[in-house]
């Protein structure tokens, strides 16, 4: 069994998704205290990228010494492909709790635009700091040298071996795909290899060469389907067909959105409006508010909302926009397990509940595009 230890729910998801797409039996879990079933490769939300940097440091302990303690054979580091996050503090501290000596990190996606050349991050050509990344509200990269975003490390490049001494966490130079070929020469069972999308899609070739491919699936059946948008933005491909398909999307009240009334009336209203369609989309189509404490209200919300029309109605299909509306979600449901049963695109993955008979949920970062034409009327 691989395990993967990811710091969010979107990166969890995508990982998720490209082991299922190798043809691999996948687990996404957020609990590992009770039995994990048998998989090929089990998928751990720590959701740690949230948290202060000590508890982050607590956590990744605990998940890599029951995971050491429960036999798991390999351990792949899901780390955040611009470095955001506590991204060296955990990875020692996995370090420490598995025994490993040192650290492999390659967080760059070529495929996406993301590399690191002669040290430098650049996105799409251009050095990080003069993209929006200089902007994030938690992490904002103030540098463009990999190894001062990380904050600490050394800088290795393709067909080099790695130090004996010096540091634990050896990042690497990262220009093409071909380029994790030659790093997974590298790894043994004293590293811990740790990185992005990119980098797991190597290590999984390495240890399933033989793995075959499975059907992407990228329709999604109108008929008791529940949207949930945890996006301000209102307009995607997804959204536009919905509409067209004459589906009700409600968006959040600006009373509720202010936090000025309750949100149980307008709840209320949904489940109305549900029983009537049976066919519902929710967003919140509301200016942007970098406030944290809108953003803390917005998906406890939002996860109301949804915790609300599941509970009264047969809902088979649940669709989650947003990362943080979909940890939300998924903890007040208390759905601690998911076997994923499709991939409809890169990071957008098909789940189902481990307890569920009928729902499906699928899980769709905010940044990322629905393919086209993706509804089954």
């Amino acid at each position: 069994m691989i395990a993967v230890i990811a710091d969010d729910i979107t990166g969890a998801a995508e990982i998720a998704g490209i082991g299922f797409d190798y043809g691999l039996k996948v687990i996404l879990t957020q609990s590992i205290e009770t039995e994990i079933a048998p998989c090929d490769v089990l998928v751990c939300i720590t959701n740690t990228r949230s948290m202060r940097r000590d508890d982050a440091i607590n956590e990744s302990l605990r998940v890599g010494k029951r995971l050491t303690q429960i036999g798991v054979e390999h351990i792949f580091k899901k780390t955040d492909s611009v470095l955001r996050g506590h991204v060296a503090a955990e990875l020692k501290a996995l370090m420490d709790a598995t025994g490993k000596t040192s650290a492999l990190l390659l967080p760059a996606n070529p495929a996406l635009g993301r590399q690191i050349i002669d040290g430098i991050y650049y996105v799409n050509k251009v050095p990080i700091t003069q993209t929006s990344f200089s902007y994030d509200p938690e992490f904002p990269a103030k540098s463009d040298e990999a190894i001062k975003l990380l904050g600490e490390g050394i800088l290795i490049n393709p067909h080099e071996t790695l130090p004996t001494s010096d540091c634990s966490i050896a990042i690497g130079n990262i220009a093409t795909e071909e380029d994790f070929i030659d790093y997974c020469k590298l790894l043994n069972n004293t590293l811990l290899p740790a990185g992005g999308g990119s980098f797991f899609k190597a290590f999984l070739k390495q240890q399933f060469p033989h793995a075959l491919f499975k059907q992407i699936e990228k329709k999604i059946k109108l008929g008791k389907l529940l949207l949930i948008c945890g996006s301000t933005i209102k307009h995607n491909a997804l959204l536009c067909e919905l509409e067209a398909a004459k589906v009700p999307i409600e968006s959040m009240p600006t009373e509720v959105y202010h936090g000025e009334v309750s949100s149980e009336k307008w709840i209320e209203y949904l489940n109305t409006q549900y029983a009537l369609h049976g066919n519902l989309v929710v967003i919140i189509n509301q200016p942007i508010s970098h406030d944290p404490a809108y953003a803390m209200r917005l998906k406890q919300i939002m996860a109301k909302v949804c915790q609300s029309v599941v509970s009264q109605h047969a809902v088979k299909e649940l669709i989650i926009e947003g990362g943080a509306t979909a940890y939300e979600v998924i903890s007040a449901m208390q759905w601690q397990a998911f076997e994923v049963v499709g991939i409809m695109t890169t990071g957008v993955i098909k789940l189902k509940p481990q307890n569920s008979t009928e729902l499906q949920l699928t899980l769709k970062p905010g940044s990322y595009q629905w393919p086209e034409e993706v509804l089954i009327l």
